[in-house]
């Protein structure tokens, strides 16, 4: 298998994944007694939506995240030359940590803010994880830009950062 087929199978499991752990999202908010609807694909890529919930006449939006660790990769450009996914028009971020069986929810503006107090706003050359918390990153070959944080530092710094266990 050369690097391209590997790099294809990575984005099909990851995409699996994703999707397996979206779907535990929705079942997670369904489960509170909230009723949930999928985003338009415009709203998805470019209004950074991926479920609106709806709870006691209140609606919330929410984009969210899979991951394996306890890094996370926060999108500030994404890939279509739109802003990233914490600039976006959702109310709330989820992060779903799947390999401990924790949901983080939090503010999108408490991460907004977040990201302005503490990303420099400088480019690394390091690359993968060798990239240093904190500052902006760009993927070869990639339109968006990023910057790597932890889930430490999201819980410690956003006022409303709440993880959820769900094993």
């Amino acid at each position: 298998m050369n690097n391209s087929d590997k790099f294809y199978e990575t984005l099909k499991r990851d995409k699996k994944e994703g999707d397996a752990g979206e779907s535990a999202f929705v079942r997670f908010l369904q489960s509170k007694g909230m009723v949930v609807k999928a985003s338009s694909v415009h709203e998805n890529k470019i209004d950074k939506i991926d479920y609106f919930a709806y709870y006691r006449g209140k609606t919330f939006s929410f984009d969210v995240k899979v991951k394996d660790q306890s890094h996370v990769w926060l999108e500030i450009k994404g890939n279509y030359n739109f802003p990233g996914s914490i600039y976006g028009k959702s109310t709330h971020f989820a992060i779903i940590y799947r390999n401990i069986g924790v949901i983080a929810v939090m503010e999108t503006s408490d991460l907004r803010e977040f990201v302005k107090k503490n990303v420099k706003k400088v480019f690394t050359d390091k690359t993968g994880l060798d990239v240093p918390y904190h500052v902006l990153y760009r993927r070869r070959g990639r339109k968006d830009i990023t910057t790597k944080t932890s889930r430490k530092h999201l819980s410690e710094q956003i006022p409303s950062y709440r993880e959820i266990i769900v094993v």
